[in-house]
């Protein structure tokens, strides 16, 4: 199943959201990708749209509300030296 990453776009100062799919990140050494279901804007995001502040560049992509789902997955290695940090 082709993963989509949909988003609501901020394309210019003081105009209206676009949705747009964007492309999935991927993550650099020591980061990871969180997967979102399910984002809201802020009630800030609106003032942050209609009076153009608080945006650094555009397109931008606004709205800090989340809700994610991390799994991860570990070989027993990684788990021994998890589980072996953490108890010394």
């Amino acid at each position: 199943m082709a993963e989509r990453n949909i988003a609501a776009v901020l394309l210019s100062p003081k105009t209206d959201f676009v949705i747009q799919e964007r492309p999935i990140p991927a993550p650099g050494p020591g980061e990871l990708v969180i997967r979102t279901h399910a984002v809201g804007l802020n009630p800030i995001d609106w003032k942050r749209q209609a009076w153009d502040f608080l945006v650094s560049s555009y397109p931008a992509v606004l709205g800090n509300g989340m809700f994610t789902l991390c799994i991860f997955y570990l070989t027993i290695s990684q788990l021994w030296i998890f589980f072996t940090a953490t108890t010394n």
